[in-house]
């Protein structure tokens, strides 16, 4: 871990704390740690303070359970939405296509109310 000592003067307000070198901005003091950074400041009734950076976040993608698949069906739970997959041979009739679309969907419906119930009793 880096560390550097600089005499500053720092600034205690109620919106904030300031931090001022004193150096001219074009001084190259700091070679690490530049930009902004989330960060835990603890001060104490004496003027001193410690700042701590948070860790940087990790973006974790979201969970995607497999709820029903059945021929050209599949549906899908994620953390917030259900992903329902229907694909359809493209050499039917439209009156072939409305009725698989139909079953299709309360193929979907019934294993999207049987998840939701689930989820209801855990809570």
């Amino acid at each position: 871990m880096k560390k550097q000592d600089l005499d500053c003067r720092v600034s205690f307000t109620e919106n904030g704390i300031v931090i001022n070198s004193g150096l001219p901005e074009a001084e190259p003091v700091l070679d690490f740690g530049l930009g902004k950074h989330r960060s835990t400041v603890d001060v104490r009734k004496n003027g001193s303070a410690e700042v701590v950076y948070d860790d940087t976040p990790t973006a974790v993608p979201p969970r995607i359970d497999e709820i029903l698949r059945d021929n050209n069906l599949t549906v899908k739970r994620t953390s917030r939405n259900f992903i329902v997959t229907m694909k359809f041979p493209i050499i039917e009739n439209a009156t072939e296509t409305t009725a698989c679309h139909k079953e299709m969907w309360k193929k979907s419906q019934k294993a999207i109310a049987g998840v939701r119930e689930a989820i209801k009793e855990t809570f």
